[in-house]
């Protein structure tokens, strides 16, 4: 049998990789039409997965020993998706104008010369002639790569070793998650369903033997139904004049009188992708979400009307905060035995539990992972940065990297924006006050940290590494690639796609001028650097100006976490069948406003079909639901991003 990490599958991956990146330049930064990075999974690893699993059936025509096996083709998809994600808009895309904004933008006024001097000179750009090119271009677009080699070669260890320590918690959580819990990852069902046909008896998806994915008739009408409609928006906004299909449906026209105006922006948003992979969660989670979205309307509603709280605010994400916290104890005591049989493998010479065939032993695991997260905190504090607040900052991104990876574990709902970004940037300055993280008037501390904030202020490196998680998962059902293989796999695309990222972006910035580049909104310059200058002048204002920690915000944060954790007692110690789910609670707060209503077309469907046909009929359906989300990034992703690349004028989103 084939195995999946070969030299050929290699070789691809690395051109899928710098051609993804070529793609990312010309979406992203060029036309800046469609931020294809932010896709989940990126379109670059969709559109390889889906060029290969069309082009299987040709090779077999050739000569069948000359076809990919399922292995690899699930290596390349995992390659492409980690490396291409690197260049996109929330990492290297990301981390870049970080090293030059602050002296750039520095005025008398601003305060950014104040937190310039606590800078090391060592992790950002000093040269003020190289920084100016970089965000004005320079002649002929050269590239003074001299200054850039060392700041870019200690972020990029960084970056591995960032990769490394998250990787090592996934290691120490697999096995609860898969073997004991039996959580489903339901988007690595669409890699798996793509090549099934590359699939060995052993490993097909239905036991009985109907038509492989791409020859099922019930997948092209799911995909014709969500690619239809993603083909009449892009219609309507090449030409205004056709007709229009709804893709949000504004509910405010229904809510004009007080205090129901205060809930005038809610509206049905058609996501057929949620739909799709909706249909593959739970009910419990899906009606969870739809319903808490609607308490906090309700309670704005409430609050409104009697005067309470200013606006009648309920502040979902401050709720999602503390849900989040709470979320990070329910995992730690559900997982509590599996933990402990894993320490014990570390610091005694007993097996408690069997790690044979993970990716790395559990004392590798636990040891390499806590000799990683001291190595970022050193690295913070090299920078400056005191250990208690690089201790912090790192573990509490970590907190929500694992409930973000929980969240793709068990509902796979494909959206970066679930993890918190700038609510984590907010939350502490909200509870406890500036002051505090200013101790004695020491700016040192929070100048250094503004210069790692890229990792939770719009980038989406925290949300990448759940890839990790779920190629784990793939290789396990694709066969033919150990785990440690997956793990190497994931690493050294990390490294990989960092480098040929630096190497698309900074001769594109030379070029152009990094302060022209990915226009998304049409009003600002580069998003990525309006984030990051966002995020200097927020520490310089409260350097300035002290904040006090805010009442409605810790409020609900405490409701949030005392809601999340009742949730988890009532259904697990009081044994109360009822179906609200805790973690549909969090994804409510979170982003409920954009998701609510796909969440509940999936939970109607289901549920009928499953009153209706029973199991069986819903088993025998998923395929028209993964053919719906196929279609939806098929054509909202893949096509459309070449269709504005080639009319960059359009800036009209068709709900991608």
């Amino acid at each position: 049998m084939k195995t999946g990490i070969t030299l050929r599958a290699l070789l691809i991956s690395f051109v899928s990789v710098i051609l993804g990146s070529l793609w990312t330049r010309q979406s992203e930064l060029l036309s800046a039409t469609c931020a294809i990075s932010e896709s989940v999974p990126t379109m670059h690893g969709m559109a390889i997965l889906i060029f290969l699993a069309v082009l299987y059936p040709v090779i077999n025509m050739v000569g069948k020993k000359y076809n990919f096996s399922r292995g690899e083709l699930i290596t390349i998809y995992i390659f492409t998706t980690i490396g291409c994600v690197m260049a996109g808009t929330g990492i290297i895309q990301a981390l870049l104008p970080y090293l030059a904004v602050p002296r750039y933008f520095a005025t008398p006024d601003n305060g950014f010369l104040d937190i310039i001097d606590k800078l090391p000179s060592w992790l950002s750009l000093q040269d003020m002639d190289v920084i100016n090119q970089f965000f004005e271009g320079s002649p002929g677009g050269a590239v003074p790569w001299k200054h850039w080699i060392k700041p870019l070669s200690l972020w990029l260890l960084f970056f591995v070793v960032y990769w490394w320590v998250i990787m090592c918690v996934w290691i120490i959580l697999r096995k609860q998650w898969v073997e004991n819990e039996r959580l489903t990852f339901p988007l690595t069902t669409i890699p798996l369903y793509l090549t099934d046909a590359a699939a060995t008896p052993e490993q097909g998806l239905d036991p009985d033997k109907t038509p492989p994915f791409l020859k099922n008739p019930l997948m092209w009408i799911g995909f014709c139904f969500a690619g239809g409609y993603q083909i009449l928006l892009m219609l309507h906004a090449v030409n205004p004049d056709f007709p229009a299909v709804v893709y949000s449906y504004p509910m405010g026209k229904f809510f004009t009188e007080y205090p129901l105006k205060s809930i005038s922006s809610t509206a049905m948003i058609f996501k057929w992708d949620i739909v799709g992979l909706g249909y593959l969660i739970s009910t419990e989670i899906l009606f969870s979400v739809w319903f808490f979205y609607w308490v906090n309307n309700i309670l704005t509603v409430i609050l409104t009307a009697t005067g309470s709280v200013a606006g009648g605010k309920v502040f979902p994400e401050a709720q999602a905060i503390g849900g989040n916290i709470a979320m990070v104890l329910i995992i730690l005591y559900v997982s509590r035995k599996h933990l402990a049989a894993v320490l014990k493998n570390v610091f005694t010479k007993t097996k408690a539990i069997d790690d044979t065939t993970e990716p790395f032993t559990y004392r590798i695991a636990v040891l390499g992972g806590l000799t990683g997260f001291i190595a970022l905190i050193l690295f913070c504090a090299a920078a400056g940065m005191p250990l208690w607040l690089s201790a912090c900052f790192f573990g509490f991104i970590l907190c929500f990297v694992i409930v973000y990876g929980r969240i793709r574990a068990e509902t796979g709902t494909p959206a970066v924006w679930l993890f918190l970004h700038s609510q984590i940037k907010y939350a502490p300055i909200d509870t406890f006050g500036s002051a505090f993280f200013i101790p004695g008037g020491d700016i040192q501390g929070v100048s250094v940290m503004t210069n790692f904030h890229f990792l939770i202020h719009g980038g989406f490196l925290n949300q990448a590494s759940i890839y990790q998680l779920e190629a784990f998962q793939l290789g396990d059902k694709a066969g033919g690639i150990s785990r440690k293989g997956i793990a190497l796999l994931g690493l050294g695309a990390v490294a990989f796609g960092f480098i040929v990222g630096v190497m698309m972006y900074l001769p594109t910035a030379y070029e152009f001028g990094a302060q022209h580049l990915a226009n998304f909104s049409g009003r600002i310059d580069n998003i990525r650097v309006g984030y990051c200058l966002q995020a200097w002048n927020d520490t310089a204002a409260y350097i300035k100006t002290p904040l006090p920690p805010k009442t409605g915000q810790i409020t609900a944060e405490a409701a949030g976490f005392i809601t999340t954790l009742s949730l988890f007692g009532i259904r697990n110690f009081l044994m109360i069948n009822i179906p609200l789910n805790p973690l549909g609670y969090i994804l409510a707060a979170t982003r409920g406003y954009f998701y609510w209503w796909a969440f509940f077309l999936a939970w109607l469907a289901k549920l009928i079909i499953l009153r209706i046909g029973g199991v069986q009929l819903y088993r025998k359906l998923i395929p028209m639901f993964i053919g719906m989300v196929i279609g939806y990034y098929f054509f909202s992703g893949i096509v459309w991003s070449i269709v504005s690349s080639l009319l960059p004028a359009l800036r009209i989103t068709i709900g991608f």
